[in-house]
């Protein structure tokens, strides 16, 4: 099994996250970022989850995309992600917050978005199509736990999609799961990006413990523990 975390507990609060920086006691560092003009990420510790730093990413008012992060996922033939996030606003119009790519990073296959009633979006590789809408609009000011599992399909029907998403550290608010996704046929993943990736968002988004890995994707990984990303030894069940 390969896997990546990070938790923000190397870098220093009021300092701009870098590639360089944010590896170390952190964790595993950003293989790239992308930050315009206007936006910026920190490291803040106003924005620890758990332990003593967290991410800040301040969204600019431009549409487009803004201020994200990206792992790569090379020879990755599937993936369970688990981060932490903290909305001040929800965006004026579709907008998203992650999405994973194939192989050579020329399409976006998996999708995770915010309308603008807050409420979570999932989408495959056909990004118009939503294949979960959540019932109730995302708490702002609240941490959110976000799940993802995921494996790309040898088909564009056979494709594998989970999603959950819980307050902190409670059990799942709502899950989905799908197995006949359309994530399109590619085979291993790209690269994992969170952030500000589309759409009209101005908003400060905190951001924290993420954590990532190839494992089977029958569980997420789930919450992490007292201190910055341990995977939970206990995750929670992923719907069939």
């Amino acid at each position: 099994m390969t896997a990546r975390v990070n938790s923000a507990e190397g870098g220093t609060n009021g300092v701009t996250v870098t590639t360089a920086n944010s590896g170390g006691a952190s964790g595993d560092a950003w293989d790239s970022m992308y930050v315009p003009s206007g936006q910026s990420i920190t490291f803040a510790s106003a924005a620890a989850q758990k332990g003593t730093l967290g991410y800040r990413m301040v969204y600019g008012s431009a549409s487009g995309v803004g201020a994200n992060v990206r792992w790569t996922l090379t020879g990755w033939p599937q993936l369970r992600a688990r981060w932490y996030m903290r909305f001040s606003a929800y965006p004026t119009g579709m907008a998203s917050f992650c999405y994973v790519t194939n192989a050579g990073n020329a399409d976006a296959i998996a999708w995770l978005r915010m309308d603008a009633s807050g409420k979570f979006i999932v989408q495959g590789d056909w990004n118009d199509v939503d294949l979960f809408r959540s019932a109730a609009a995302i708490p702002l000011n609240t941490w959110i736990r976000v799940e993802l599992a995921m494996v790309p399909g040898t088909t564009i029907s056979n494709g594998v999609i989970k999603f959950a998403y819980a307050t902190a550290d409670a059990a799942p608010t709502e899950t989905y799961s799908n197995t006949s996704a359309n994530l399109d046929v590619y085979g291993n993943l790209g690269r994992l990006y969170v952030g500000k990736v589309d759409g009209p968002w101005n908003a400060t988004v905190d951001f924290d413990d993420l954590a990532a890995d190839d494992a089977d994707v029958a569980t997420f990984i789930g919450a992490s523990s007292a201190g910055p990303v341990i995977v939970d030894p206990t995750p929670a069940p992923v719907p069939p």
